[in-house]
């Protein structure tokens, strides 16, 4: 029985449109992806290729709607033993794209955790690299201590317990917003 026919009761479900974006990319020389996946020669196991209840056998569900898809040898095909499910986090560590290594007060770290640690915007980061200028701690407002609601804590540390982006804390405090505007008030929706 092909995957076309088959009854796996998965229809509509993360690992169903993972299984999918998975085929696609190998094997529809149309998909935006293909040329980094099919075009390099990458390919789905014929049990996976054939069966996505196979495929949900072998990997399980995802263990949130967060976690996607990744090869562990990114030159290896879609297979048992070579596929996990991956924070975004983990991906950007196992790119094929070289990672950038910066040295921080912490010691070298990677870009990407550089910018993590520090509150930095990556895309900021890498121009200011590619500019020739180093990677250097952040600048004195976004090291700022801040006072809310009678405790006093870094400003990086009150994006992750307000749920609030860092730069749209930043960017209003820097504006002159009062700190409680600034930490109560909804962002617009885009």
């Amino acid at each position: 029985m092909t995957a076309r026919y088959e009854r796996h009761g998965l229809t509509g479900t993360p690992i169903r449109t993972r299984w999918r974006n998975m085929l696609r990319r190998c094997y529809n020389t149309k998909d935006v992806g293909y040329r980094n996946y099919g075009g390099r020669g990458i390919s789905v196991c014929s049990r996976w290729r054939e069966s996505l209840a196979a495929f949900a056998a072998d990997m399980g569900a995802p263990p949130s709607p967060r976690h996607t898809l990744d090869r562990i040898n990114n030159d290896g095909n879609y297979e048992p033993g070579n596929c996990r499910w991956a924070s975004q986090r983990t991906q950007v560590l196992n790119s094929r794209r070289p990672l950038i290594f910066v040295q921080t007060d912490r010691g070298v770290l990677n870009l990407a955790e550089a910018c993590r640690v520090y509150g930095v915007n990556h895309t900021t980061a890498r121009h200011r690299l590619k500019a020739g200028k180093p990677f250097s701690e952040p600048r004195p407002l976004q090291r700022l201590h801040v006072e809310h609601a009678g405790r006093t804590q870094a400003l990086v540390q009150w994006a992750n317990e307000l749920k609030m982006p860092y730069p749209v804390l930043w960017d209003r405090l820097r504006r002159g917003w009062a700190v409680e505007r600034a930490f109560t008030q909804p962002r617009r929706s885009s």
